[in-house]
């Protein structure tokens, strides 16, 4: 599951034409939740993922207890895992209610 999560941020990043310009920061994370449960996190920051409301984003692609699937979003990756092992009842972005599944 975790190749095909990496596969979906690279076609993310095709998709949109971002793998032509400067190349993007990516960071992975795997390990487990607090209840145990397993939990995986990659972030991809490239300066073309701005919001007008937020600006600069960050886009995750997780897998845990949470579901899985795909975010932008402006928090670090400490915060996303938290999300990701639904350790914290706060939001993605302050106006979010969920994350987008897809």
């Amino acid at each position: 599951m975790k190749r095909a999560l990496c596969a979906i941020g690279w076609t993310l990043l095709v998709s949109t034409g971002m793998a032509q310009s400067m190349p993007p920061k990516i960071s992975k994370v795997e390990g487990s939740c607090a209840n145990g449960n397993d939990h995986f996190v990659m972030t991809i920051h490239h300066d073309r993922f701005t919001d007008t409301k937020h600006g600069s984003m960050h886009l995750y692609v997780y897998e845990g207890p949470l579901g899985n699937g795909w975010i932008r979003s402006k928090v670090n990756l400490d915060q996303a895992r938290s999300f990701v092992c639904k350790e914290t009842r706060t939001r993605w972005l302050p106006d979010d209610s969920t994350p987008i599944d897809e």
